[in-house]
């Protein structure tokens, strides 16, 4: 039985005398242990001996707790609370003295094991719930309330806050004036076991160069770069707060709490995904580009560089109105590149971008330069070269393989050189502005050349 205690005064003449509310309010429980927990869940039962004409009775409860697969039950145990109720005046019971009602050894539990309830760490199957306590006079253990007010909650984890700015691996300059805005909706507000008040917790983390670890073990402990506590869903990061250092990458969440709900209410604990941005340096364009052409098959491009700088990349392609005209292009790590194998007397299009050390520039303003008119070739025929530039008057003193010489037009590689007083002999390949660039070996004698590397006496000629 319930147990029985003598409770003379009560008369059951009259149906159902006592009434039953459950109320609840939310943020509604997600496990069984939650109403174990008397600050964790807003709960009460309000009881009334309707009949004024009974000046007292000894009752106690029973606890049905439904769900669409799961039911449970108070058992039938003396050691069960008990409470004394007088006519007329309301007994309110709060979670602190409902609590032996949740405890599992005194539940009936159908529609899933103990085994696997455990296994859940308590935690009820998602839906939606209907709690009511009926009450049972003890001396006789016959029911004395009908028609039991129940309270209905839903259990169903909160997602956590989405983030919005910045966006995942956006790149943020050091020279930007404006603050950095992080902000993230919520995705709690509106359901049905939404707590009322919630506070969000912003962390910054600084990346280490060439890290490759879990980016969630850079929130732990003492190795967050920033955090704060807000109400709302946005946070201006600018000068008052510990300024960003130059050339990281930052990562970022936020984590939705509140002090009224229950334990593990949100998913993921409440945190939201982690985001990632660059704060760079700004990699300013290369200026002053200029561009000449020396010779036939050759331009020359210099320009002015700024500190940040650690290359460049050439591009060019001969000036052509269609669509399939590629960009060809070359690396550099000085301020000039000479371009060559290029067609005589053709107009070119040249641009340059620089590379910084976590970024890269713009690309410049495209320039035009045209190469010079090739002279006609003289080297099959052993005619002496007509000099083609007057501004580089002195002659080179040294000449040796692998150097390249500019004669009527073609580009001579040299393999083989003796030096004979101021003039040189020796072999080489010639690449001529024909039949798409064709090469011959050439021999060369008693040849000279200027500091522009440029034929200007002697023969060069097939063997």
């Amino acid at each position: 039985g319930l147990g029985c205690l003598c409770s003379a005064e009560l008369t059951f003449g009259q149906i159902a005398p006592v009434s039953s509310r459950t109320m609840m309010t939310t943020p509604y429980p997600l496990r069984l242990s939650d109403f174990l927990d008397g600050q964790s869940v807003n709960c009460s039962l309000e009881l009334l001996l309707r009949d004024l004409n009974v000046s007292y009775g000894e009752v106690c409860l029973s606890l049905h707790l439904e769900g669409r697969t799961v039911r449970m039950v108070s058992t039938r145990s003396s050691l069960l609370p008990r409470y004394r109720i007088e006519g007329g005046v309301p007994l309110t019971l709060t979670m602190d003295e409902l609590r032996p009602y949740f405890l599992m050894e005194n539940l009936t539990i159908s529609g899933i094991s103990q085994t696997d309830l455990l296994r859940r760490a308590t935690r009820l199957p998602d839906g939606e719930y209907q709690m009511w306590f009926e009450v049972y006079e003890i001396q006789s253990g016959i029911k004395v309330s009908a028609a039991e007010m129940k309270t209905t909650f839903w259990v169903q984890e909160l997602d956590p806050p989405v983030l919005n700015i910045p966006q995942n691996n956006a790149v943020i300059y050091t020279q930007a004036v404006d603050p950095i805005m992080f902000s993230w909706t919520p995705r709690h507000i509106g359901r049905f076991n939404s707590p009322h008040t919630v506070v969000y917790d912003f962390e910054l983390a600084q990346i280490p160069n060439g890290y490759r670890g879990s980016l969630e073990m850079l929130f732990v402990g003492t190795s967050k770069y920033y955090e704060q506590t807000l109400f709302g869903t946005t946070l201006p990061y600018d000068n008052q707060y510990l300024p960003l250092e130059a050339n990281f990458d930052y990562a970022f969440r936020v984590r939705v709490r509140s002090d009224e709900a229950v334990p593990a209410l949100f998913k993921n604990k409440g945190y939201s995904e982690i985001g990632r941005f660059q704060y760079v340096d700004k990699c300013t364009n290369p200026m002053d580009l200029e561009a000449t052409s020396g010779n036939p098959t050759t331009i020359s491009a210099q320009w002015s560089n700024s500190h940040e700088h650690q290359s460049y990349q050439v591009f060019y392609r001969t000036k052509d109105n269609t669509t399939d005209n590629a960009w060809f292009s070359m690396q550099t790590n000085s301020m000039q590149a000479t371009i060559d194998g290029l067609q005589p007397a053709t107009t070119y299009e040249v641009k340059i971008k620089a590379q910084c050390i976590r970024t890269e520039s713009d690309e410049s303003l495209v320039i035009e330069v045209t190469t010079l008119q090739a002279f006609d070739s003289v080297i099959a025929c052993g005619i002496p070269p007509v000099p083609i530039s007057d501004t580089c008057e002195k002659t080179i003193d040294m000449l040796k393989a692998k150097d390249v010489i500019f004669s009527a037009g073609s580009k001579v590689t040299i393999t083989s050189v003796v030096k004979e007083g101021d003039a040189f002999t020796g072999t080489g390949t010639a690449t001529l502005p024909i039949f798409n660039f064709m090469k011959t070996k050439v021999v060369f004698k008693n040849i000279r050349v200027n500091e522009c590397y440029q034929h200007i006496a002697g023969v060069i000629s097939t063997p």
